[in-house]
């Protein structure tokens, strides 16, 4: 178990500063909340000079990157995703070439409605003040896979992660914040599923990836909006109860009747 730096606060998850590389709790994570002593490092001549010979692209999407995203939480997106990926895959492993291009659509299709699902939540959290970073759940992790091989892709348990969200300055969010934050992941997924819309206009193989992809968001979205506790659902009626029946009356319509 690791403690956080700051606090000592136990983490299985802890999140890693990008400066001075220690473990922190989310409360902690970011350099200012933290008093980091390596912020003191960026701005130091010898940085500076080695920072020169860096691409000028690189040295403007670093700091942006650092300011979003902790040192450990892009390979946890990456892993969630793949595994996510993986299981959607699993019916097709009789065949390597058959499992590779299903593999391949998947994270294309279930794969990116996931992480971009998360990273809605999250960016639109942090627009409220707060800090939030995505964490796997290796349980979860683990469920999701071993159903998935069980099954044969016929059973799917889809909870490898979440985003987890705290003011910076202390205290819970409102009523509106929570729904806002939460409606924003399902948001995504019924936009993704326009978009893979227009994709299956074109047919052929395109066309039938577009279908799955419009499909398999319509369905992230109509399970995370069901009104129950842990799922967007519950938080975005808590807020507004319209606002629930018409993302959930969006993602059904386009189930039964979308091709």
């Amino acid at each position: 178990m690791v403690t956080c730096h700051k606090c000592g606060e136990p983490s299985d998850l802890p999140f890693v500063c990008n400066y001075c590389r220690q473990p922190y709790c989310i409360s902690h994570r970011l350099p200012e909340a933290h008093g980091c002593v390596g912020l003191n490092l960026v701005t130091s001549p010898a940085l500076s000079r080695q920072s020169s010979f860096e691409p000028k692209i690189r040295r403007s999407l670093k700091p942006v990157l650092q300011s979003i995203f902790d040192l450990g939480e892009i390979q946890q997106i990456i892993v969630a995703w793949l595994v996510i990926s993986l299981c959607f895959s699993a019916s097709a492993t009789a065949s390597l070439q058959i499992f590779t291009q299903r593999f391949m659509v998947s994270l294309l299709t279930v794969g990116l409605g996931f992480v971009l699902h998360e990273l809605a939540h999250k960016y639109t959290a942090q627009r409220y003040g707060c800090i939030s970073g995505f964490r796997i759940w290796p349980a979860g992790l683990g469920i999701a896979l071993t159903l998935a091989i069980l099954s044969r892709g016929s059973l799917i348990f889809a909870a490898p992660g979440a985003v987890y969200i705290t003011r910076r300055s202390g205290g819970g969010l409102s009523r509106r914040e929570n729904g806002i934050i939460s409606a924003s992941g399902v948001s995504m997924n019924l936009l993704l599923a326009f978009v893979f819309w227009l994709v299956s206009v074109l047919g052929g193989s395109v066309g039938s990836i577009g279908r799955f992809g419009s499909t398999v968001n319509l369905w992230l979205a109509a399970f995370n909006l069901i009104p129950v506790s842990q799922l967007d659902g519950a938080k975005v009626m808590a807020w507004n109860r319209k606002v629930w029946v018409i993302m959930t009356a969006s993602a059904w319509i386009g189930l039964l009747f979308l091709p």
